[in-house]
């Protein structure tokens, strides 16, 4: 089977964006960039420079989505733009019958989860992969490696340092805790109990979630915490029944590593992490190959639950 081609949409860094970094991990996994989305002309010429320097090739620019489908007809498109933008570039792809991975959250706005639930069904329908760019879980290995086998959580804390603030915050980081919440405690029917909201913070730099995961028959004490902050490396750590593991970027190479958050004076133990991107990719192209020879894609059934349980809970951050 050939290398799948793969055409990109926001493939600049300009609002933090991830272009640039999946364009690179797509090429070294064995994909090929074929093409991207630009907003402008010169926004093309840019994308396009900055893509030929990491590629070593010139991926096909284009500012007219129909376009780039018709002419490049690739096997699918990375949506990596600002997610307001994600509905209109969803409804594209399955029109042109074109597998896709989308930055999370696939849609934002009213009645946000019904719409999911609706596209998701119509990729399944079409015989379509549709993935969400939720990495974290990724993550889960090395966290074992670190502390030990995870038996039956029942504590779970997570911290992140979006860019946005508010609810925007709560967009951009929640999925990734959903994400790991689907994993810990899997099943369907999937809710939350007792959720209290703390903002310490006037203009919303601060939210702390605390409440209750129920699924499956298990129950999961949740603790967010999320910070808006533009510095980066980003802080982040998760804990799970009190057990925290914290990420380190190493400046000079920019290698990842997971650590104990150990007491005052105590030597700090930590493990190497393999890129979860690169491997959350390596899924995504895994899962796009079997679907190109004929396998019917995974279900979408918790991508629609992620997208219920958000909508739950930015109904409630809404209404503290």
């Amino acid at each position: 089977m050939e290398a799948p081609r793969i055409a990109l949409i926001g493939a600049r860094r300009v609002r933090q964006g991830l272009g640039p970094f999946v364009a690179e991990h797509l090429s070294r996994l064995g994909a090929r960039v074929c093409a991207f989305l630009a907003s402008s002309a010169e926004g093309r010429e840019a994308a396009g420079a900055d893509l030929e320097r990491r590629l070593g090739h010139r991926p096909s620019g284009y500012t007219d989505l129909a376009q780039l489908l018709e002419r490049e007809r690739p096997d699918a498109i990375a949506i990596l733009s600002p997610r307001g933008t994600h509905g209109r570039y969803l409804e594209a792809a399955l029109a042109a019958g074109t597998h896709v991975l989308c930055e999370k959250p696939l849609l934002e706005g009213p009645r946000a989860a019904q719409r999911v639930d609706s596209l998701a069904r119509a990729f399944q329908a079409a015989g379509l992969l549709l993935a969400e760019n939720c990495q974290w879980p990724h993550v889960l290995p090395a966290f074992e490696e670190l502390h030990g086998p995870i038996a039956r959580p029942s504590e779970f804390a997570m911290r992140l340092t979006p860019a946005s603030r508010g609810a925007e915050m709560l967009s951009d980081a929640l999925p990734h805790v959903l994400s790991l919440l689907q994993v810990l405690a899997p099943g369907s029917g999937a809710h939350f109990e007792d959720l209290a909201f703390s903002t310490r913070a006037v203009d919303a730099r601060e939210v702390q979630i605390e409440g209750t995961y129920l699924c499956g028959g298990r129950r999961l004490g949740v603790r967010v915490e999320l910070v808006s902050g533009r510095t980066t490396p980003r802080e982040a750590w998760l804990a799970i029944d009190g057990r925290r593991a914290r990420r380190r970027v190493r400046e000079q190479d920019y290698a990842l590593f997971l650590g104990e958050d150990p007491p005052q004076g105590s030597e700090r133990r930590e493990v190497p992490l393999p890129d979860p991107l690169a491997a959350h990719l390596a899924a995504f192209l895994g899962d796009l190959d079997s679907v190109r020879g004929g396998a019917p894609p995974p279900a979408s059934d918790a991508i629609i639950e992620r997208a219920r349980l958000l909508e739950h809970l930015l109904d409630a951050y809404t209404l503290a």
